[in-house]
């Protein structure tokens, strides 16, 4: 298969992307700015390999590369759309800064421009190349300041998406975008492969050998369309009045919906006299997908009430309350019977051992092993191991 065949193929898997990414919207509403951003990614990977493909007469001369500072910005606002996050549109002014950084190159003749990109003598001016060749330079810094501030930006807005999911759901996992995550991760390792290629290239070294340009735009067009086309909303529609929003906004309305709900500081006791009943009752942290919905419907009160309720009174998030009742049955069966580890940590809520190991750890000081050691002074016959 020739390079051209190849590249063709991955332009037609970017538009194919694409436009699945802008059709899954109407399935998906919620996910609209997210999918819109994802879909743009997805294209202007498409239009950077485009030059590749076409003739010498058609070619952009590099001008394509100013799709490259908005590649990060566009899956920062795919996160953003996924997590509930606000666009701001004052951050793409830096990247049209980053693209303005360009001009004085893309102000050549496209000859010129297609001279230097295959190492040949363009027949300019000193002055007018070295001032061309500093805009490049100029322009790739201010592309990796961009790449590197949104992946902080995006790992930012990732731990703040895991402490709302704490809020309704009680186990860890669930809407956690950790696919992204791995995705991102994989993606920007490969990104600094080749950007240690471009800095050996300019002493004369070839690290790479061309495989990571290929592997790369495999995944990130591939990867990420996948991504898009499965994730699902993180949040379930009853959770918006127990949650604050995610992204910047006014004092009065980045409260959550229940600090304007009146409830006196008698009300969100009783609620909690309520509730500390029925999970008594009813054992309902035995149930590992139990959600603030199902847990506030079995007290009969509003899920953002129940929010209120542990945040404003015991401090907690719903995550950590079930899993305080989840810690306590579990220590009771570990010093009283004999069963194994992992017998008692499906019985008690959780979906998974080392989930067990690292909640009882964090609540008590030590493994659950270690723990029925110190209760009972050594280890009775048959026990399971942390």
């Amino acid at each position: 298969m020739t390079d051209t065949l190849f590249t063709a193929m991955l332009i037609g898997m970017g538009l194919a992307a694409g436009l699945a990414l802008l059709l899954r919207r109407r399935d998906q509403p919620k996910l609209g700015a997210a999918l819109t951003a994802l879909a743009a990614f997805e294209l202007l990977l498409a239009l950077l390999l485009l030059p590749d493909t076409i003739g010498t007469a058609l070619r952009l001369g590099g001008a394509e590369v100013l799709a490259l500072p908005f590649l990060p910005g566009l899956l920062r606002r795919y996160i953003d759309g996924l997590t509930g996050g606000r666009a701001n549109p004052r951050d793409w002014l830096w990247t049209a800064l980053a693209g303005a950084l360009l001009l004085p190159f893309l102000s050549l003749p496209v000859h010129a421009r297609d001279a230097l990109f295959a190492g040949r003598d363009p027949g300019l001016a000193g002055e007018t190349l070295l001032f061309a060749l500093a805009s490049v330079v100029a322009f790739w810094l201010a592309t990796l300041a961009i790449t590197l501030v949104s992946a902080v930006q995006i790992l930012a807005r990732l731990r703040r998406h895991r402490a709302r999911l704490a809020a309704v759901y009680s186990t860890r996992g669930r809407g956690s975008l950790r696919g992204f995550t791995v995705m991102a991760a994989l993606v920007g390792a490969v990104f600094l492969g080749q950007l240690a290629n471009m800095i050996a290239a300019g002493f004369g070294h070839d690290l790479l050998s061309g495989w990571s340009e290929t592997l790369f735009l495999l995944l990130a067009i591939l990867g990420f369309a996948w991504h898009g086309l499965v994730v699902e909303p993180p949040f379930p529609d009853w959770a918006e009045e127990a949650l604050a929003p995610a992204g910047p906004a006014t004092p009065e309305a980045s409260r959550p919906a229940y600090a304007r709900s009146g409830l006196t500081d008698g009300d969100l006791d009783r609620i909690l006299e309520r509730l500390d009943r029925v999970m008594d009752e009813r054992r309902l942290w035995s149930d590992s997908m139990l959600t603030l919905k199902e847990l506030a419907d079995a007290a009969s009160v509003r899920p953002g009430y129940l929010s209120q309720a542990l945040n404003q009174r015991r401090r907690v998030s719903f995550f950590d309350y079930v899993n305080g009742w989840r810690i306590d049955a579990a220590a009771h069966l570990l010093a009283d019977t004999d069963r194994t580890v992992l017998a008692i940590a499906q019985d008690t809520g959780f979906n998974a051992k080392s989930t067990f190991n690292a909640a009882f750890r964090k609540a008590k000081g030590s493994s659950p092993s270690s723990w029925r050691l110190q209760k009972n002074g050594a280890s009775p016959t048959g026990l399971g191991s942390a």
